[in-house]
């Protein structure tokens, strides 16, 4: 028995185990089936998404704080 259950599945009408299945190879072969745009979307999507990520850590406004200048009794916030 699995971790959720009998780790039996009926696939038409017939029981198969699901001993014998593994993610990780079904992942690269479903990958290495796909078409070359798809493999190539498979690169750039998630390191341009790290990229990004990174762009906003390094500039984010809220952890640097602002730099203002009081004048005359009007705030003037300076670009940082």
């Amino acid at each position: 028995m699995g971790l959720w259950g009998p780790s039996v599945t009926k696939l038409h009408g017939t029981e198969v185990a699901m001993d014998s299945y593994h993610f990780w190879k079904d992942f690269f072969d479903a990958f290495r089936s796909s078409s070359d745009a798809i493999k190539a979307l498979w690169i750039i999507v998630p390191s341009c998404t790290l990229l990004g990520l990174t762009w906003i850590v390094v500039n984010a406004p809220w952890l640097r704080g602002r730099r203002v200048m009081y004048v005359d009794a009007a705030v003037i916030a300076l670009p940082t």
